[in-house]
């Protein structure tokens, strides 16, 4: 998840990159301030909380702007890696016929995008990530 102010700032440099100017950065950054939530338990809700992480859910934006803040991850993956991003999955592939080479190039690439994603504030599940490897 991306903190609120962190979306803000990543998400709007983002599409200020993108070459987005006018009203929607104005639009946007309005959205991701100042957000609140209430948790509902049967027909009870809580009191009002900051939303201090996270780009808000439910809304169609959200897909939207996750996709704009999570999109450069692939570009800190290098050579000889294949990366595919599908929204939050993200898959890195690698042919080599020396394993311990391989596993000293994908121990190194996974530092470096942790460390990508910690620099973002976001996290990967560990209950959510697996390591397959085909052999001959």
């Amino acid at each position: 998840m991306l903190p609120s102010t962190l979306a803000t700032s990543f998400s709007l440099q983002t599409l200020h990159n993108l070459d987005l100017r006018g009203p929607l950065p104005i639009l946007l950054q309005s959205y991701l301030q100042n957000r609140s939530f209430c948790v509902g338990l049967a027909n009870t809700l809580s009191s009002p909380h900051n939303q201090t992480n996270g780009i808000p859910q439910g809304s169609p934006l959200s897909n939207i702007l996750f996709i704009v803040a999570i999109n450069k991850v692939c570009s800190i993956i290098p050579q000889p890696f294949n990366s595919i991003l599908f929204v939050h999955d993200l898959s890195i592939h690698i042919y080599s016929s020396n394993i311990t080479r391989t596993h000293k190039l994908l121990q190194s690439t996974i530092s470096a995008i942790l460390s990508w994603l910690s620099k973002h504030d976001l996290r990967i599940s560990p209950s959510k990530t697996n390591l397959v490897i085909f052999e001959k």
